[in-house]
């Protein structure tokens, strides 16, 4: 077997030269969004007027869920009868997701 003379390199190496020569980084999402809080940012300004209702009474919607949900937690808080449980149900949800109506409805 003939040897070869390759350097290997090191992590610390590795994550040295990426990070600060070429400033790269995967895209850590900071939380889970859902598909129209991902998509309005990115649209064109097109879509983006078409989105603006419902982009605007979804935020609104999520605001109250979030106020409701802290005001239960109060309670929970303050009165030890309460009990205030949050679920993600999209992630607890073992049910087959898809966008395809065809997968959804038998024809």
């Amino acid at each position: 077997m003939q040897e070869r003379n390759v350097k290997i390199g090191i992590l610390r190496q590795y994550r040295e030269i990426i990070n600060a020569e070429f400033d790269l980084a995967p895209f850590k999402p900071k939380k889970d969004q859902c598909i129209l809080c991902t998509a309005y940012p990115l649209a064109s300004t097109e879509d983006k007027i078409k989105l603006k209702d419902r982009f605007d009474k979804h935020i609104f919607n999520k605001i109250a869920a979030r106020v409701l949900k802290d005001a239960d937690k109060e309670a929970a808080i303050d009165d030890k009868s309460v009990c205030a449980a949050c679920f993600n149900l999209l992630k607890v949800l073992v049910t087959p997701q898809s966008s395809v109506s065809s997968f959804y409805y038998k024809s």
